[in-house]
């Protein structure tokens, strides 16, 4: 007898879609933040936040991207994935500093718009339909997680 479930429920999401989804819900919630900074605060710092809730949607993007790398099991999987991973760091604090350092956005505001990444994974199930659990988080070993098995068979 199996320790670990091998079947998954039917409305858990595939890992990939579940992230996809997220990453709408970042964009769609970017989008509201956008909107309200731009009535509440004027154009120049919504310009500050969209750069903030796009940051936040290529970070999550990258994130995906490094994790399957890592966990994928190819040849030279974990180098690719690590880096993507460099790439992704330097995108996200190089780019930061770069838009900072030229006047072209504003720290608050853009951490404001990256701020869009929690706010819709918080909210994501609500608003997407669906569940945004994934079947990995719902049971370890049926969404494609290396699961270890137990060494004496169960």
């Amino acid at each position: 007898m199996s320790a670990l479930p091998t079947s998954e429920p039917d409305s858990v999401l595939p890992v990939g879609e579940a992230v996809h989804r997220v990453m709408i819900a970042v964009a769609i919630v970017g989008g509201v933040l956008v909107v309200g900074a731009a009535i509440g605060f004027g154009l120049r710092p919504a310009g500050s936040v969209a750069l903030g809730a796009a940051a936040a949607v290529l970070n999550l993007f990258l994130l995906e991207r490094v994790v399957a790398e890592l966990l994928g099991g190819r040849t030279g999987g974990r180098a690719v994935g690590v880096g993507l991973g460099l790439v992704k760091f330097l995108l996200l604090f190089g780019g930061s500093w770069g838009l900072f350092g030229s006047g072209l956005a504003e720290a608050l505001p853009f951490v404001a718009g990256f701020g869009a990444l929690p706010l819709a994974i918080l909210l994501s199930p609500f608003f997407l339909g669906g569940s945004s659990r994934s079947a990995s988080m719902a049971s370890p070993g049926a969404g494609g997680l290396p699961w270890p098995r137990r060494r004496d068979g169960e």
